[in-house]
């Protein structure tokens, strides 16, 4: 789905572990690169939930990754594409 550009838009990231428990305290980076390049950062809550949130100054495509680090390893989520419209 298409976003006007100019108005924000909002990502919820969950991070767990191996066997699925929420991992709270964790640093995330929510990687963001296309029409809107930047990097925001975030810490999960005990629920191992963070939201981020970017406004769309520019029309175009964003691709949107996070990404953690867990045991020593980076881990990163599924790409989401995001288009902006005039």
């Amino acid at each position: 789905a298409a976003r006007p550009s100019g108005q924000a838009q909002a990502f919820s990231v969950t991070v767990t572990d191996a066997s699925g428990q929420a991992l709270g305290n964790q640093a995330v980076v929510l990687h963001i690169t296309g029409a809107n390049p930047q990097q925001l950062q975030g810490t999960t809550d005990a629920a191992g939930k963070v939201t981020f949130s970017y406004v769309g100054s520019n029309t175009g495509w964003d691709l949107i990754q996070a990404r953690t680090v867990l045991n020593g390893r980076e881990s990163v989520s599924n790409e989401v594409q995001l288009q902006w419209t005039q």
